[in-house]
């Protein structure tokens, strides 16, 4: 694929380049181990595309399958190990950039970028457990992780394509925003955490289950180093010892922590 440049600061998208067919959108994001399904316009919704198959339910057909007879497609979120920012249109592009100023972050983060047909943007991370949300953080800033899907780049509607802005390989979730989707994920559940000690938050770490230890440490972490009555040195390192203990990867607890 051709490389473009990212999204300027000031909201305004820069110059773009056409992105290729579909097949060597689709061959890269093979290469990149997406797992993928094919989608179709939604004819309940014009200008906009739906899944072609029962994508949460049923077993994915193969990509060769599909490929050469599909104009759009979708990367399967959770299945890939990604969570996407969802910026939708001029607005979200708007709330973004006022959530960047309220956490003091100059600039779009650097990761993979697609511009959808509405002017909107999908900015691609590596996941550490989110799941899918809907203007949580910002307004017309969706979040789709596990459970989640976006249709990718080269995908046509209406004659009007999803294009690559930024080629770059997908980042790490920053730490910034890591804090504010624990945050809003912590709103949803019972206000019961802000009353637990140290020890109860340990406890949680040590027994999240594979695919909701990234998860559970992000929002302890959250909880304990909001709290002046939890000592942050202690917390990140009986945290540390939980995590590995759960059997976490280190590079995963590091940035969780913040370490």
């Amino acid at each position: 694929m051709k490389e473009t440049e990212s999204r300027t600061r000031d909201g305004t998208a820069s110059d773009q380049n056409p992105v290729g067919s579909i097949v060597s959108n689709v061959q890269d994001a093979v290469d990149r181990g997406w797992v993928l399904f094919p989608a179709k316009p939604n004819p309940d919704k014009p200008g906009k595309l739906k899944p072609a198959c029962n994508w949460q339910r049923e077993e994915l057909p193969p990509v060769d399958a599909w490929v050469d007879s599909s104009d759009a497609y979708a990367v399967h979120c959770g299945k890939s190990g990604l969570v996407v920012i969802d910026i939708d249109g001029e607005t979200g592009c708007e709330s973004f950039d006022r959530l960047l100023d309220k956490c003091g972050i100059q600039g779009w983060p650097d990761t993979y970028t697609v511009q959808t047909p509405r002017g909107g943007y999908h900015l691609y991370f590596k996941n550490q457990g989110f799941r899918n949300s809907e203007s949580d953080i910002a307004t017309n800033v969706d979040v789709r992780g596990a459970g989640g899907c976006v249709f990718a780049a080269g995908s046509v509607i209406d004659g009007k394509t999803y294009e690559v802005t930024s080629d770059s390989p997908v980042a790490d979730l920053p730490q910034w925003l890591v804090y504010e989707l624990a945050g809003y994920e912590l709103q949803r559940q019972s206000e019961g955490w802000y009353k637990r000690d140290l020890d109860d938050l340990v406890t949680e770490v040590e027994a999240a289950q594979p695919g909701e230890r990234n998860s559970a440490l992000n929002t302890v972490a959250f909880v304990a180093f909001s709290h002046d009555r939890i000592d942050d040195a202690e917390a990140r390192d009986r945290l540390r010892e939980a995590a590995l203990q759960a059997g976490l990867e280190i590079e995963e607890t590091i940035r969780s922590l913040n370490e």
